[in-house]
This record gives C-alpha cells, sequence and structure tokens, in this order.
C-alpha cells in the first residue's frame, strides 16, 4: 500500500516533509528503475574464478558504483561509506543489504573489459529513446565526436593482451577514449566513448569510432556528424558520407588551401551582411555572435560532397572592464546551404560544443575524472570513464527530461547530486512504501 501523506497538524507532516519525501521516492524509484534494466549478467563476463566463493554479484558491484558516482563520491573508499550508510528503504529498493567492500568493487572493475561496458552504454541510450526521451530539437539529428584523455602513472602491463594507455609528451601514460555525444536532444547523452588506440590519435581514430557507432544504433538516431578541426581531412569527410551520413568540421589551418578559400569569400563581409545575428550573456560578458553561409565553394576541388561553407564572428565584451574580444571560425558540411534557416544553422554549430560543455565539463569538473579517476591501471581507468558516462546519461535523462519544472533542469549538477546522496541516506521502509518495481524493459 503506497504512503499517503497529507500535512497539516493533523499528520504531524508539515508542506516542506512532505516535498522531501517525495522528492526521496522520486530519485530513489529512478536510480532503482534505471539500475533494474541494466542487461548486467548477459552483458558483462565476469573475470573472477567460478570455482571460488563469490560473495558479490556483477549487478550488485555495478549497482552501487553507478549510485556512488550519481551521488557524488570520488572513490572506492567513499562508495563503500555510502553503502554503510545507506537508509533501509533505499538499501532494500537497490538491492544492496550490507556494507560493499571498496577493495572488491575495485578488483572487479579494474579486470571488467570495456568493450562490455560500452554495451551497457549502448543498451542504456535505446532504452531511452524506446521511452521517447530522446527527441530531437534541431531540424537534423547530430552527434558530436571529440577525444578525452586522463593522465596516470601507471602503464599497461607487458602481458596485456589490449593496451589502452599511450606514453604522453611529459614521460607519463594517457588514456584517451572518443566521446560521442548525441547534441540534437535536451539531455546531451553521450552515445559512447570509444578507446583510443596507443598507436593513433583522435583523428586517426574517427572512422573506427563511427563505424561503432553505427554497430551498436540504427541510422535514424543521428545522420549528421560533427568534429573538431583536428579532424578535419578529406578521408574522414569521405568515409562519412560513404556511409550515408553527412558531416560539419570545423575549419582551421591544418586545411590551409581550404581555409584561404573560405576567408577569401566570407572574411571580408561587413557585420550588417550577417545572415543571423543572436546575443547572449556569459558570466559578465556579452556574446554577440553574426553567422554567414555560402555555397560558392560547393564541389571545390576534390571535396565533391561539400556544399556549404561558414563563417561565425563572435564579439565578447567585458561589462566590468569594457575590453572586447573578437573571433572568427569557419565550418565546412556536406549539407545543402538551404538545408534550414541561418538561425537553424548558428544553433547548430553552438551545439556541437556540447560534447566539451555538457559532456567534457561536468565529468572533469564535478566528477573530478582528472583528479579522482578511482582506478589508476588503463584499463580499470577506460572501464572507471564508462561507468562515469552511463551515470551522467542517467543523471542528465532525469534533469532533462523526466524533471517537469524549468528550474529543476536548470539545476546545477552539484545540487542535483548532493540531492540524490540525501535521499539515499534518509530513505526509509515507510517513506518507499507502494514504491512500484518498473516492469524491466529490454533494448
Amino acid at each position: 500500500m503506497a504512503l499517503r501523506l497529507t500535512a497539516g497538524k493533523s499528520s504531524g507532516v508539515t508542506m516542506q516533509q512532505e516535498a522531501t519525501i517525495r522528492l526521496t521516492r522520486r530519485m530513489i524509484g529512478q536510480l532503482a528503475a534505471r539500475t533494474d534494466e541494466m542487461n548486467i549478467e548477459k552483458r558483462l563476463t565476469d573475470p573472477r574464478t567460478k570455482a571460488g566463493n563469490i560473495k558479490l554479484s556483477l549487478r550488485r558491484a555495478v549497482t552501487c558504483t553507478v549510485a556512488a558516482i550519481a551521488s557524488g563520491c570520488k572513490g572506492f573508499g567513499e562508495m563503500e561509506h555510502l553503502t554503510k550508510g545507506l537508509g533501509t528503504g533505499a538499501r532494500r529498493r537497490l538491492n544492496l543489504p550490507k556494507r560493499i567492500a571498496d577493495t572488491t568493487v575495485a578488483d572487479l572493475a579494474a579486470r571488467l573489459e570495456p568493450s562490455d561496458v560500452r554495451g551497457l552504454i549502448h543498451d542504456q541510450v535505446r532504452l531511452a529513446r524506446n521511452r521517447k526521451q530522446l527527441e530531437h530539437d534541431l531540424p537534423v539529428r547530430a552527434v558530436a565526436l571529440d577525444g578525452k584523455y586522463t593522465m596516470t602513472f601507471v602503464f599497461d602491463p607487458p602481458e596485456a593482451k589490449v593496451k589502452y594507455g599511450q606514453v604522453s609528451s611529459t614521460g607519463s601514460c594517457k588514456v584517451g577514449t572518443m566521446t560521442a555525444c548525441l547534441v540534437s536532444t535536451p539531455a546531451r547523452p553521450c552515445l559512447d566513448a570509444y578507446p583510443i588506440p596507443p598507436s593513433t590519435n583522435e583523428m586517426g581514430t574517427y572512422v573506427a569510432a563511427l563505424d561503432a557507432l553505427l554497430g551498436a544504433y540504427d541510422r535514424t538516431l543521428f545522420d549528421l556528424v560533427m568534429f573538431d578541426a583536428g579532424g578535419c581531412s578529406l578521408a574522414n569527410a569521405t568515409a562519412t558520407v560513404e556511409r550515408g551520413l553527412d558531416y560539419l568540421f570545423c575549419l582551421r589551418d591544418n586545411q590551409p588551401a581550404l581555409l584561404e578559400q573560405a576567408t577569401r569569400v566570407l572574411g571580408w563581409r561587413p557585420l550588417k551582411t550577417a545572415d543571423a545575428v543572436s546575443q547572449d550573456l556569459d558570466g559578465s560578458e556579452v556574446v554577440v555572435r553574426h553567422l554567414w553561409r555560402t555555397k560558392l565553394l560547393e564541389n571545390w576541388l576534390d571535396w565533391t560532397h561539400l556544399r556549404t561553407v561558414l563563417r561565425l564572428h563572435t564579439t565578447r565584451t567585458d561589462k566590468t572592464t569594457g575590453d572586447v574580444k573578437t573571433e572568427d571560425r569557419y565550418y565546412i558540411c556536406s549539407l545543402a546551404v538551404d538545408h534550414m534557416s541561418a538561425d537553424d544553422w548558428q544553433t547548430l554549430i553552438r551545439r556541437r560544443w556540447s560534447v566539451e560543455n555538457q559532456n567534457h565539463n561536468p565529468w572533469d569538473r564535478i566528477l573530478q575524472e582528472d583528479k579522482r579517476p578511482w582506478l589508476r591501471r588503463p584499463q580499470g581507468m577506460v572501464v572507471m570513464m564508462l561507468l562515469r558516462r552511463l551515470t551522467y546519461n542517467l543523471l542528465a535523462i532525469y534533469r532533462a527530461v523526466t524533471t517537469r519544472s524549468e528550474r529543476k533542469r536548470a539545476q546545477p549538477w552539484k545540487e542535483l547530486m548532493q540531492e540524490l546522496y540525501d535521499a539515499l541516506i534518509r530513505a526509509t521502509q515507510q517513506q518507499l512504501e507502494g514504491l512500484r518495481r518498473r516492469t524491466v524493459a529490454t533494448a
């Protein structure tokens, strides 16, 4: 029987207490539902010997790790402390009956296969799409790719079949993944984090990461791929088009001839001739953006699939000091110039930064991936990176889609994670009474 509370003198429950209980039920319910549907036993291969007495199941290990990351824990020690202090209701609903030792989960996570954990992310995204939580709000369905590296002082062991770390310029080890962010949806989920092999870099991983995306999802999830200037090459552009997709790449001096022509065609145009203009407030700065687009370089030389070149001129004015900074960026795209309005082109270009602002920035600034990676050996680091992205998706979809109010959808990450931590600690069985266990969906 569901718990029913009515604020007032007769019930002894204040309106604030009732709201707190509702929030607790909502957050624990969402976390439990999303972890229940993870196909953990089928997706993950248990590296522990079956002959031994395995006291902690894979499901419980992953569930407690996801709950710890989502509630702001920065390591396995804090995870153990969380599982020790769980409220009776959260403990029962998440099926975590007792304290879970940090060393047990750390040893297990360090030996999981990253490719298996990536499968959990793919399932998660497909299920969210089936629930219509990934509705597109742009004229194109766009994914942005970008590489991200985390440093460590531990290298792969010589006997490792697959190596994930490479020597950095400082002599330490760096571990990289190629992030794929679905930027045309409000939640900006991470579709994949493809490990960058030590023998290459982001540009050399582009095609492999793209093929991995197409292998995980059908072609109706996205139809445009965006990448920064480091990956802007004729080979990558051609590979994208050959796979039935379109591209939008940043254009800089690594393509000097094409950049020179784009500057010649668009660089001289005055501000009053811009096709689209927008103004925003970014901290203490007033940011004005002007966009121009042209098809004058269509089918330029070997770029037979090139249709549109764009210039985005940005002016930043500090309201306090009056200092003014300007910048011009150029972009090339295989879509026709009239495929969308000038305002939509500008929005699309700005959305490319979502992979940095809505993915990488929270992972580093809030989850402290670089400072507190949880594990230091490269394979384990990649596993924790992937579990961090899985957890981010859970929180991002909850914040951007599940919550109803605009204030909640703009809620700071730290505040959201603190609310979840508080809910996990205070949730009693009485507060969660009647919380329905949802039918486990399949991807």
